[in-house]
């Protein structure tokens, strides 16, 4: 299990909140990219408080980018998990408990609504054909860190290797960006054991068959 963070780590991952906050607020276009930025970062802690976690999830969940449904996905899982940790809830507890579930059923209502294809992703289903088989010898997956405070790496050959510090729930699928350069979502299924990336440009998901997992 990652270590809780300290008093100062825990001073920068507020300020980083409150301003990612204010950001999504203010809603302009070089704000709102900063916003998703800030909240990519404070996902990329272990230690990041579940709170804190939950809220990076639904502003990411907001964006106009494939995936969006996971996030939402990703910031119930996360306020449950929290709000199963205690027996009274204060009354932003329950504030966020609530707004977790309305971003998830908003962002169901507009997956639907999109016709199946969610923000950003539409794409012509003709293009697609024939390019299911095709190899980019030029992607390179770097470590990755999960939001259920795990780690994959997936090398050029295809090869996955997971480590998990803190098991999530075994129905847990847990959407993140990829760390670094590149336009890639890993996504674990910890009850399934598999791993699935995305690329983000055309929405695909692809399974990878050789993983190895490490707990």
């Amino acid at each position: 299990m990652a270590p809780g963070p300290g008093a100062n780590q825990m001073a920068i991952f507020k300020a980083l909140d409150e301003e990612m906050v204010q950001l999504s607020a203010d809603a302009t276009p070089e704000g709102l990219e900063k916003c998703a930025q800030i909240a990519k970062t404070l996902l990329s802690y272990a230690e990041l408080p579940l709170g804190l976690r939950c809220r990076a999830c639904i502003v990411l969940a907001g964006f106009d980018e494939p995936g969006f449904v996971n996030w939402a996905e990703e910031a119930v899982r996360v306020v449950e998990l929290a709000w199963s940790q205690s027996t009274e809830h204060s009354e932003a507890e329950v504030a966020l408990r609530q707004r977790a579930h309305e971003c998830l059923a908003q962002a169901k209502k507009q997956f639907e609504e999109d016709g199946g294809h969610g923000k950003g992703e539409e794409q012509d289903d003709q293009e697609k054909k024939g390019d299911d088989d095709e190899e980019d010898d030029d992607d390179e997956y770097e470590t990755v860190r999960l939001v259920s405070s795990s780690t994959a790496s997936v090398g050029p050959d295809g090869k996955v290797t997971v480590v998990v510090h803190k098991a999530p729930s075994p129905d847990a699928t847990s959407p993140v960006e990829r760390l670094g350069k590149g336009k890639y979502r890993v996504r674990v299924d910890m009850g399934m054991r598999t791993v699935q990336v995305q690329d983000l440009e055309t929405g695909e998901w692809d399974t990878v068959d050789d993983v190895e997992f490490i707990e």
